[in-house]
């Protein structure tokens, strides 16, 4: 079953046990469950497809947390990611697996972000970002797409918090 990006794009924020992850998640091949530093990822490599989700903030005194594990980041991987069959269905953007980084760039415009990397091996992102969504688009090192993956943008008020506590973390060290 070919699962739509708005679909699986719809699931980022919710519990991995609410009834539409579940749907999705059924009608995908075999899973594969790993944890790694409190982020689980559902692994549905013969679908081209993981989802890594994290337990929900604590709640707040008095109060009970319900549903467990948030999903986060969803990733879209091509035949050439190692294990991963590919992603079948229409890639954000119109965008395909293969295309260049310049490709990429004359179909969505300018990236807000550039990153490039050399471990475990060479790649480099391009990172778009709406309202909601923050895209990441991955490539080789041959400039080929290989990788999108996808998660809700934080809000002003969410990177308000996330940037007092890196500076208040740091003060402390």
């Amino acid at each position: 079953m070919v699962v739509d990006f708005l679909t699986l794009t719809s699931l980022l924020g919710r519990s991995l046990v609410d009834k539409n992850a579940q749907e999705v998640f059924s009608g995908l091949g075999r899973c594969i469950n790993f944890e790694d530093l409190g982020t689980l990822f559902k692994e549905f490599r013969d679908d081209g497809i993981y989802f890594e989700a994290q337990e929900k903030p604590k709640a707040k005194r008095g109060r009970r947390r319900r549903g467990g594990r948030l999903i986060r980041t969803i990733c879209l991987f091509s035949k050439d990611y190692p294990g991963y069959s590919e992603y079948s269905g229409t890639l954000p953007g119109s965008v395909k697996f293969g295309e260049s980084k310049n490709s990429v760039i004359e179909k969505l415009g300018n990236p807000f972000n550039v990153t490039s990397r050399k471990l475990p091996k060479p790649c480099t992102l391009l990172a778009y970002r709406d309202t909601n969504l923050t895209l990441n688009y991955e490539f080789d090192d041959s400039d080929c797409l290989f990788s999108v993956s996808a998660f809700k943008t934080p809000s002003e008020q969410e990177l308000a918090k996330i940037r007092w506590k890196f500076r208040h973390t740091r003060a402390s060290l």
